[in-house]
């Protein structure tokens, strides 16, 4: 199956923003449930799926988390100014960073306690599962995405999770963190 066009994936963004406490509610099939994405398609969190993803995974993982009704499209520059469309800002800090970027996608319209939950579990299964042990993890959240960190991170470390300890730096990018 191809993936579905970056017009149909920002509509369904958009109405999960609106409605995504209640599509989630009612197990509607339009509901975005928290994943690390790739191409427009969901990466399972397996390791050999990890593995094929990031063929050239290294020890060093960046995780950007995308802002009130996006989708992680926002971190491509895609044919902008003449740019080669497969750059990114994840391909750019692994290309001077060394970092490994995997992308978030999620239901903004959930709250902001359910979605740092999800991403707590999301970040434990990632620690688990990834194909090498990471040594660091580099978090970078546009908007309500670092709200989003901010939740995640606040019960990683509520209950000692290890990934929370391999967290070295957190950049929030227009996060309105005063409301």
């Amino acid at each position: 199956m191809k993936p579905a066009p970056t017009w149909a994936d920002a509509f369904v963004s958009m109405v999960n923003a609106a409605v995504g406490d209640y599509l989630h509610g009612r197990g509607n099939g339009l509901h975005i449930p928290m994943a690390f994405y790739q191409h427009n398609r969901p990466l399972p969190l397996t390791t050999a799926a990890l593995a094929q993803a990031c063929p050239n995974a290294t020890a060093k993982v960046c995780v950007l988390v995308h802002g009130l009704g996006c989708t992680e499209g926002i971190w491509h520059f895609g044919k902008r100014g003449g740019c080669d469309p497969q750059l990114s800002y994840g391909s750019m800090l692994q290309a001077d960073g060394g970092y490994t970027p995997l992308y978030v996608r999620y239901n903004t319209g959930l709250s902001l306690e359910a979605n740092g939950q999800h991403l707590d579990s999301l970040l434990q299964g990632l620690l688990e599962l990834y194909p090498l042990p990471i040594k660091e993890l580099l978090l970078i959240g546009h908007s309500m995405g670092g709200l989003v960190l901010r939740h995640g991170c606040g019960r990683g470390v509520q209950r000692g999770a290890a990934w929370a300890e391999l967290v070295r730096r957190v950049f929030y990018l227009g996060s309105p963190h005063d409301g």
